[in-house]
């Protein structure tokens, strides 16, 4: 694999105490792939981590200071897209359109999808996009 795009169910099973990964960042990307989201992906993690945050004083920025670690490329063009293709492809798909901007940049960038999302999961299948981790099924 040379690129990926990243989505925010993945990510947040890293972040999330309790969570339980069942694969890590080392399992499903390589030393020198393109990791890449759109560009509402940072603020659907922040917003999560803050919301599930709680009283915990030391997870948010523990969370945060890792999160800030990640070489994740952001997409410049998603908002611009947001009207045709991304809007195009969650009514075509019956995804969110905030699902259907991962799948739209995966599928612009021909790179891979990873999720834990099963529908968004579903769609990229149907479109011929492949879908990391590979041992999930949907």
């Amino acid at each position: 694999m040379n690129a990926a795009v990243l989505d925010a169910s993945l990510a947040l099973s890293w972040l999330m105490p309790g969570e339980e990964a069942q694969l890590l960042p080392g399992d499903i990307f390589s030393e020198g792939d393109s990791v890449w989201a759109p560009s509402l992906w940072p603020l659907e993690v922040c917003n999560t981590l803050a919301m599930r945050s709680g009283k915990d004083a030391t997870f948010l920025p523990a969370a945060l200071l890792e999160l800030q670690s990640w070489d994740v490329q952001i997409d410049p063009e998603t908002a611009a897209r947001a009207p045709g293709d991304i809007l195009s492809l969650a009514r075509q798909h019956r995804l969110t359109v905030y699902d259907a901007a991962y799948l739209e940049l995966a599928l612009r960038r021909g790179a891979a999808l990873a999720s834990l999302d099963a529908d968004l999961r579903r769609a990229a299948k149907t479109l011929g996009v492949q879908t990391l981790p590979a041992k999930l099924e949907t």
